[in-house]
C-alpha cells in the first residue's frame, strides 16, 4: 500500500495495521533478536537523543506523552553521559577556583592549611 497515509498500513485501503505481533515476531526472527520487545524500542528512541542533550519536553511529543515526567522514565541515561556531565562540571568549578586568589579560597578539609 504505497499510497497509504500510515507507516504500517493495514490490509484494507485507508486502514492501519491493528495487530503487529506476527509482523514483529517475523522481524525479530529475521534479525536474530529473540528477546527484543517493541517497548524496548520506545526506551531506546527516548534514550539516544536524551544522552545527546535533547530536552525531555521535546522528546515527549514523538513518544505521545502528555507529561515530561512520563518521558523521563523512558529516557534512561547511561553512566557515560552522567559521568561526563559530572566531570565537566567539577573541572569547570576547579578551574574557576584556581582563578580566585588563595586568600578567597575555601578549604573545608583543613582551614589552617594554605590552598
Amino acid at each position: 500500500m504505497a499510497n497509504s497515509q500510515f507507516v504500517l498500513p493495514g490490509l484494507k485501503p485507508a486502514t492501519y495495521l491493528k495487530e503487529i505481533k506476527r509482523l514483529w515476531d517475523s522481524v525479530r526472527y529475521a534479525a536474530d533478536l529473540d528477546d527484543l520487545r517493541l517497548h524496548d524500542l520506545r526506551h531506546w528512541f527516548a534514550s539516544v537523543p536524551a544522552e545527546s542533550g535533547e530536552s525531555l519536553l521535546v522528546l515527549r511529543t514523538p513518544l505521545g506523552h502528555k507529561r515530561a515526567a512520563t518521558t523521563e522514565r523512558y529516557a534512561h541515561l547511561s553512566d557515560d553521559p552522567v559521568k561526563r556531565a559530572a566531570n565537566e562540571t567539577s573541572t569547570k568549578i576547579a578551574n574557576w577556583l584556581n582563578l580566585l586568589p588563595k586568600s578567597a579560597r575555601i578549604n573545608d578539609v583543613d582551614e589552617g592549611r594554605e590552598g
